[in-house]
């Protein structure tokens, strides 16, 4: 599979850091795309679930809870002000 040009090509490769390189490396590797998309999916399910009112009776507080995980500790945060 031919592999298209990354937008972190030239700092992976032309940075001096290897901090740098590593991070561009990570952010460009299958394994993180996939786990982001994977992270999405999840939230898009749990959003889905939230909008059912039975559901929510029986695990809104663990809906909750996820919905807070995929978003960062920023929002519970804000919620509890």
């Amino acid at each position: 599979m031919r592999r298209l040009p990354s937008t972190d090509d030239r700092e992976a490769h032309d940075s001096r850091s290897r901090i740098v390189r590593a991070c561009a490396d990570l952010a460009d590797s299958t394994a993180c795309n996939l786990f982001i998309f994977a992270v999405i999916m999840a939230n898009a399910v749990v959003l889905g679930l939230e909008t059912y009112d039975s559901v929510v009776r029986e695990a809104g507080a663990v809906l909750r809870t996820l919905n807070d995980v995929f978003l960062g500790s920023s929002a519970s945060s804000s919620r509890s002000g």
